[in-house]
């Protein structure tokens, strides 16, 4: 990464959220093969709860909690020629799986009309992201540069929110979500610069 853009307030309209907005920029290329990985892990050991007797009079007898959580990031990137054209390439695993509070699977389910709460069950919330990013550096010329980036992600969800009905289970699948960029640069004097930023995004359900 060249450049790390972080914005707190003032988001631009290419957010479709607010909050605080992180842009890092990667370098254009480099003539040395560098790599590197950096991950984190929690599961339900890491984790503390207040569900007292006080707690469990009420009815309640599940806390929302991290059954599990996962985020992988593997990348390289380096010279395909030297001086002339370069590569970068990153891959992401993302998971979590939350317990729900309160919430149980359906023991009747394929069996009763009604909703039977499966004591032994809890609901969970599961997701799952995966991702996929390459970008080519080609110095055509001294004064010419293009740059190809494409980055490739699926996203899925199973399970139910705090606000969906008791019985309800629904999966989510979000394949192939992906921003695909090409850009040409040409600095024809250190004033006048001309550039082409031609890009798509898609997203599928």
């Amino acid at each position: 990464v060249e450049e790390t853009v972080i914005s707190t307030g003032g988001i631009s309209a290419e957010s479709d959220s607010s909050g605080v907005l992180i842009n890092l920029v990667p370098k254009e290329g480099g003539n040395t093969f560098k790599g590197g990985a950096d991950g984190v892990y929690a599961n339900d050991n890491f984790q503390g709860d207040n569900l007292t007797d006080r707690v469990r009079a009420t009815g309640v007898t599940t806390l929302a909690k991290v059954q599990h959580l996962y985020d992988a990031n593997f990348y390289v990137g380096g010279p395909i020629k030297r001086d002339k054209v370069w590569f970068f390439a990153a891959t992401r695993f993302n998971g979590s799986q939350n317990q729900v509070a309160g919430i149980y699977f359906n023991k009747g389910q394929g069996n009763s009309l009604l909703y039977i709460p499966d004591l032994d069950r809890p609901s969970f919330r599961k997701e799952w992201l995966k991702g996929q990013a390459e970008r080519i550096t080609w110095q055509i010329s001294p004064r010419n540069k293009v740059n190809g980036f494409g980055d490739t992600q699926s996203y899925q969800m199973r399970g139910r929110g705090e606000l969906a009905a008791p019985e309800s289970h629904y999966v989510w699948s979000f394949w192939p979500n992906g921003v695909y960029q090409g850009t040409w640069t040409s600095p024809v004097t250190n004033r006048l610069l001309f550039a082409m930023l031609p890009n798509n995004c898609f997203r599928s359900a």
